[in-house]
């Protein structure tokens, strides 16, 4: 009786690692995203409480969540510092059209003027 209460355990505790390996990737990526984790257990279907076991038995589930943390949070730092400093860029934006050759020479004629208007 006990050497098959011990197999179920172990077999359980397969299933939670098969359950929780292929879907590292995933986590990360919310992670990454700034979900919290109670958002990320209602996405894999898990209790909090379960969610906190995984964490402990499974090194990998916590680096991944610090992974995709540690990217985000670079990335709101990021941000703030250029805030604070004043940063300012252009945005370019490109459009991509079909045109025959009269409409190219007319639109290669008017960005012509607009630049030497601009001396």
């Amino acid at each position: 009786m006990l050497e098959l209460t011990l197999q179920i355990i172990v077999i359980a505790g397969c299933a939670d690692l098969a359950y929780v390996e292929p879907r590292l990737f995933e986590i990360e990526h919310w992670a990454r995203d700034g979900l919290i984790e109670e958002e990320i257990c209602k996405r894999l279907g898990v209790g909090v409480s379960t969610f906190n076991e995984y964490k402990l038995k499974y090194l990998e589930l916590t680096e991944a969540l610090k992974k995709g943390r540690a990217i985000s949070d670079y990335e709101v730092e990021d941000a703030l510092f250029k805030k604070a400093t004043g940063y300012e860029f252009e945005e370019k934006t490109y459009l991509a059209c079909e045109m025959d050759s009269e409409e190219l020479e007319d639109f290669i004629g008017s960005q012509y003027l607009c630049k030497s208007d601009q001396r």
